[in-house]
């Protein structure tokens, strides 16, 4: 017993150690779907006094500046209409977010010192995983989105692992293009963007991606489909 309390109060000192060394907080991972908005909050409500607070881009890029006597808010160009910043609580809320915004995120005050508040490691990932769906031969199946909000796009796409592009739609003329090969046996829903296949054989087993291309190429959701047989029961 002597032996374990010892030891509890050993990595109770260590872990003491390094949470004064490090400043307020550790990293903290945060996954976020593609088009959608992230909180980075401060993690304290109580600052030193400070002068100026700024969130960080890998350390190098200045999103936001924030002077205090004059509560001054400066935003970097590119993130124009991209965050909001609370110059309440110094949160930091990044919008339609995408792959290219993977990384490391740092608030950081400036006054008699300097000192690295909060540090995020943001990861952008895809709407959705891959889906299985079965469906018998010779039956339909509706393949949907899976999110109500896209980020902006010029073209979505559906295609299978073919590298058969089965339809495209292009946003600004809401014009719809069919692969030849499946005249008659698709529907698109130029509204929610999904696609239903028709009379489905053995042969369309496989996976079926929808994509968005615009600033940069993002995949929203991708199906894989088994197509089987009726099954047959010997009573």
């Amino acid at each position: 017993m002597f032996v374990r309390m010892a030891v509890d109060h050993l990595l109770t000192s260590f872990i003491l150690l390094l949470i004064c060394n490090t400043g307020f907080s550790a990293e903290i991972s945060v996954f976020v779907k593609t088009g959608d908005s992230v909180q980075l909050d401060i993690q304290t409500q109580e600052l030193s006094e400070f002068y100026m607070l700024s969130w960080f881009k890998d350390k190098s890029q200045i999103i936001v500046s924030y002077m205090h006597e004059s509560r001054t808010v400066r935003l970097h160009p590119s993130y124009k209409d991209r965050v909001d910043f609370s110059d309440k609580t110094f949160s930091l809320t990044l919008k339609n977010m995408q792959k290219t915004d993977t990384g490391l995120y740092t608030a950081i005050t400036r006054g008699e010192s300097e000192n690295n508040l909060v540090t995020y490691r943001v990861s952008v990932i895809g709407f959705s995983a891959e889906i299985s769906v079965f469906v018998k031969t010779g039956d339909s199946v509706q393949l949907d989105i899976q999110t109500q909000k896209l980020p902006e796009f010029d073209l979505l796409s559906w295609t299978n692992d073919k590298s058969e592009i089965i339809v495209r739609y292009i946003h600004e003329s809401r014009t719809v293009k069919l692969h030849s090969s499946y005249k008659d046996r698709v529907d698109f829903n130029d509204e929610t963007f999904s696609l239903t296949l028709k009379n489905m054989q053995k042969t369309d087993t496989g996976l079926y991606t929808a994509r968005a291309s615009g600033e940069s190429e993002n995949n929203i959701v991708t199906y894989r489909v088994s197509v089987i047989g009726e099954s047959h029961f010997t009573v």
